[in-house]
């Protein structure tokens, strides 16, 4: 069985705002690598048994995707996708948006994304979201890596953070994307 445990669904270019785009030329990577139709990304995991499904919210980075949007197309294909919802908890209302995504779109799961939030993972917001996720067996997928977006720590990125969130959440599943580059020797 093939897993595909993290995949992006967007819509270029509305999903993003100027620090992103600034972000990705300032890095030489081509702004039209996000700019995909539901066909190509329906190619793109064909192959998966099953594949994960989210968008990015951190409005510090300019990542502003619409979890509505990936939960609307989990919702009319079949089922070997799975929705998370993206929360950004920086977000005023970041509570209310993860509630609604669990108990009317059936969220499987929640991706969050400290690099790109600009919030450290032991936040007291991070926390709420660990909690309300324990308690309703939702996992947490976070990008614990490097990346290409300026003007927040890399440290929030770092594998060993999650450690104590661990030690204080014992029955939280926690999967960390991307291996934890730069930190891998570690």
């Amino acid at each position: 069985m093939i897993v595909d445990l993290h995949t992006h669904y967007v819509r270029y270019p509305d999903d993003f705002t100027e620090p992103f785009f600034s972000d990705l030329d300032r890095c030489s990577i081509p702004r039209e690598s996000w700019n995909y139709s539901e066909e190509e990304y329906l190619k793109g995991t064909e192959e998966a048994d099953r594949v994960v499904v989210f968008g990015v919210r951190g409005k510090k980075t300019g990542w502003r995707v619409d979890n509505r949007v990936a939960a609307e197309f989990v919702s009319k294909n079949s089922e070997k996708y799975l929705f998370f919802t993206s929360i950004d908890p920086t977000e005023a209302d970041f509570m209310r948006i993860l509630e609604e995504d669990y108990e009317k779109y059936h969220c499987r799961g929640v991706k969050i994304g400290p690099v790109y939030q600009g919030l450290h993972p032991h936040a007291p917001e991070y926390y709420k979201i660990y909690e309300y996720c324990e308690k309703h067996h939702l996992p947490i997928m976070t990008h614990m890596a490097t990346t290409f977006s300026s003007g927040v720590p890399l440290s929030y990125g770092n594998p060993v953070l999650m450690d104590e969130v661990a030690c204080d959440f014992p029955d939280l599943k926690i999967v960390m994307a991307h291996l934890g580059h730069p930190w891998v020797g570690e």
